[in-house]
């Protein structure tokens, strides 16, 4: 159950909060025009008709489909249609492709046209026309060019695509963003706050009924899973260690500045800020590349750990102990050496593996398989679907292991897979059936499932906003809930300080930072607030204790650092907004019109509910607008970069273009960067 694995793991609700904040933005890729296809309107009909142009359920149902994804990479189960509609997802998804739509009428009705060169120019850029190094390659498109193909389909294409970004770029010219707001803005995220808050949840004692009720439901989630065994070949990612790696390590014992070795060498993300990592406490899953940083001492460098897209060293300058949780802290900087296989050297792993499994397979011996091929072969210890670890194996490739063979049957050797260190060629050779376990067995598990089953009933909700509701008109204080209301067994917590940018989910309810200091930043100290709802749908009152504003110091040393990132991020938010309002008007043109209809019953079905949709879910549009879509092969990606429309070209295009110098011997194709 969703519940169950957000306890667990409180860490990865992070994650899922930044795909509900930018996971609507990622949905702005795709075709210019993709949503009048009539073969996808043929594939269940249309959920929306924007003009003319219909919006198919097909469509809408693999961009849906897409977030849903989205949010089950980072730990949870992906969420049900209901859910997906009760917290707006569902129709954020089809306002995005609205939106596509009614920017993508606007530059085809516009009549932009570019000279025929230009267009040339642009199509090189295609990926189909680019070699693995992202340079244009010659070969390519000359055998493109002798085959004749009609070029007024591509140069329509991309006279729409780049018309599209015109629209866009001039929807969003006028943004400007102030000195005062770039400083106002510096101050919030760098003011701290400390906060006290009450849990409002009314407690819930399930009946027997309802306990056996969610067991009979889910048998086998409560099972104990099936077990395997397997032999397995392993064909190795991990690229040989950079001297420089080794070289940083030495510097950095030897005393040398390991932020100024950072800020030099790193390809981190961090090494702006000199490989500054803050302060970390190692939770209950830690990242096999990060297990060295929590096992340093302070003052301690490490050696090179492999992880993703190269070589980690850490040193530790600071611990502490948490006075809430009593966890060790760490304050601690990294240097990341990159280190990619190349191209050929993936490639060349690839294919052995794909061989060695073809060969497996067509036999059903790997052993024999891999001893013609003199490759070792090794044996899994037993593992599940929930094993964190797995003997023989890098504790960094359980996971894609275990999931990838949780469909395998017994004797049969799977197709590739890989994982971030090595690629696999497995065959399951032993294979025990998940053994049902009875009620009283699981009976705990059960009880907690059944609790958070009815804590996210509609009924339960409802008990708890008529409660919230009578606590705001009695309570002026923590410590009244407290007092009115002791069947609650509330108990008053406080949260460290933290800012905008540091608040620890660990250490917090699950709500988001950003909307309670919205308000808390409009009261003084002692002020009591709320209710606050977070993301598991928990109800809370908050107090604020303290708020402290950036001092000199962070002002003359932060202030250098994050003012221009701070401008850039307002400045593409405020172009957000003016692309929004613009697509705001074009619906509301629409609407006035009667030219944009919902079809609710379509909508439902490719949702896969058969309720009806609340009446306000629509045409009202709330989904931001991605100013750098959409991105077709061969389109502009950012909008600010999109050319002015140069002179008009031909109404006609019947020529191809020649083929680029020089046709007879292909462009040289760069060594990839290491």
């Amino acid at each position: 159950m969703i519940q169950d694995a957000m306890r667990k793991h409180k860490r990865l609700m992070l994650g899922i909060l930044l795909v509900l904040i930018i996971g609507p933005f990622v949905l702005w890729g795709g075709s210019f025009g993709y949503g009048s296809d009539p073969s996808m309107v043929e594939g269940g009909g249309a959920v929306a008709v924007v003009g003319d142009t219909p919006i198919s359920a097909e469509l809408y149902r693999r961009d849906l489909q897409m977030q849903r994804q989205q949010m089950a990479q980072f730990g949870g189960q992906p969420p049900s249609p209901e859910q997906m509609l009760r917290d707006g997802t569902a129709m954020r998804v089809l306002d995005i492709l609205v939106g596509r739509e009614l920017l993508a009428s606007q530059a085809k009705s516009g009549d932009y046209q570019f000279d025929r060169e230009y267009l040339v120019e642009k199509i090189k850029e295609w990926p189909a026309f680019q070699d693995e190094a992202g340079n244009f390659d010659a070969k390519r498109w000359n055998e493109v060019v002798r085959q004749r193909q009609n070029w007024n389909v591509f140069y329509e294409q991309e006279r729409l695509d780049t018309a599209y970004q015109l629209v866009v770029q001039r929807a969003a010219a006028s943004a400007r963003v102030l000195d005062e707001d770039i400083r106002k803005q510096f101050e919030e995220q760098n003011t701290s706050y400390e906060l006290k808050y009450v849990a409002v949840a009314p407690k819930i004692e399930p009946s027997e009924e309802q306990i056996k009720e969610t067991y009979d439901q889910n048998t086998e989630a409560y099972a104990l899973p099936e077990k395997r065994k397997a032999e397995f070949v392993a064909f190795s990612l991990v690229p040989p260690m950079p001297q420089l790696a080794n070289d940083l390590v030495t510097r950095a014992r030897g005393g040398e500045d390991f932020g100024k070795l950072a800020t030099e060498n790193s390809t981190a993300p961090s090494k702006d800020k000199g490989g500054d990592l803050d302060w970390l406490t190692e939770g209950p899953v830690v990242s096999p590349h990060r297990k060295p940083l929590f096992a340093l001492q302070k003052g301690q460098v490490s050696d090179p750990a492999y992880g993703p897209n190269g070589y980690y060293i850490y040193k530790v300058e600071d611990e502490r102990t948490d006075p809430t949780t009593n966890a060790r802290e760490v304050k601690a900087r990294e240097i990341l050496v990159s280190a990619v296989l190349s191209e050929e050297e993936y490639k060349a792993a690839q294919d052995k593996a794909k061989q060695l499994q073809e060969k497996a397979k067509s036999n059903g011996d790997l052993r024999a398989a891999a001893l013609e091929a003199g490759l070792e072969v090794q044996t899994t210890g037993q593992f599940s679907i929930e094993s964190l670890n797995i003997e023989n194996l890098p504790d960094s490739d359980a996971r894609q292991f275990r999931s990838r063979l949780a469909t395998v049957a017994l004797n049969e050797v799977a197709e590739p897979l890989e994982a971030q260190r090595n690629i696999y060629v497995a065959k399951v050779i032993e294979l025990e059936a998940a053994v049902p376990q009875p009620l009283e067995a699981v009976r705990e598990k059960v009880v907690q499932d059944t609790i958070a089953r009815i804590g996210g009933s509609p009924e339960y909700r409802k008990q708890t906003e008529d409660l919230a509701r009578s606590i705001l008109e009695s309570a002026k204080s923590l410590q009244d809930v407290v007092t009115q209301h002791p069947e609650l067994n509330a108990i008053i917590e406080t949260i460290p300080s933290f800012t905008t940018k540091t608040y620890d989910f660990q250490k917090g309810p699950m709500w988001n930072p950003r909307d309670v200091l919205e308000t808390a930043k409009t009261k003084e100290p002692g002020a009591f607030f709320g209710p606050i709802t977070d993301f598991m749908g928990k109800t809370y009152f908050v107090e604020l204790v303290s708020k402290t504003p950036p001092d000199e110091k962070a002002w003359a040393e932060q202030w250098p650092k994050e003012e221009k990132a701070l401008r850039e991020q307002a400045l593409m938010q405020e172009q957000r907004r003016r692309l929004d309002d613009y697509v705001a008007y074009l619906r509301e043109d629409l609407v006035a019109k009667g030219h944009y209809q919902i079809d609710t019953a379509a909508f439902n079905r490719a949702l896969g509910i058969e309720q009806e949709t609340p009446a306000e879910a629509a045409p009202e549009s709330t989904a931001p607008v991605d100013a750098a879509a959409p991105a077709t092969e061969g389109a502009a990606t950012d909008a600010a970069a999109a050319p002015a429309p140069a002179e008009p070209a031909p109404a006609t295009a019947e020529s191809t273009p020649a083929p680029s110098e020089p046709a007879a011997a292909p462009a040289e194709t760069p060594a990839p960067a290491q």
